[in-house]
């Protein structure tokens, strides 16, 4: 059996739906963010077809710190983009602000499905 994910900023954590509705899935990958000045934390609820279909982009050996949101232009196009790790592997997502608003919004309607940080989780992030 598989280990699962520890809670933190920047670890994709697929989560049940608890009170599931008819119209919503099953399952989400939830995402704890921050701003890029390190505050600001919060929870993105993604559906795993969402994340699938996620822009990610391989980028130069410059530092990212994971779950962090970094404001980013590419060919004039405003991004946020944030280091992730999902199954073990490194991926930078890039999310439009749209996007975020919409996984921003579904985690205030859905905080029962929100994993809980560790108290030392917390304090490192």
């Amino acid at each position: 059996m598989a280990k699962s994910p520890k809670v933190c900023n920047g670890n994709l954590i697929p989560v049940v739906n608890l009170k599931r509705k008819i119209s919503e899935k099953r399952t989400y990958m939830a995402l704890w963010v921050e701003d890029q000045d390190g505050k600001n934390e919060r929870c993105l609820l993604l559906t795993p077809t969402e994340w699938s279909r996620e822009s990610t982009v391989v980028l130069p050996a410059f530092s990212l710190v994971k779950g962090r949101l970094y404001p980013m232009t590419i060919h004039k196009r405003s991004l946020l983009i944030c280091r992730v790790v999902y199954n073990g592997a490194d991926a930078v997502l890039c999310l439009t602000a749209k996007r975020l608003a919409r996984y921003e919004a579904r985690a205030r309607k859905n905080p029962e499905d929100i994993p809980v940080k560790g108290l030392v989780a917390d304090l490192l992030d």
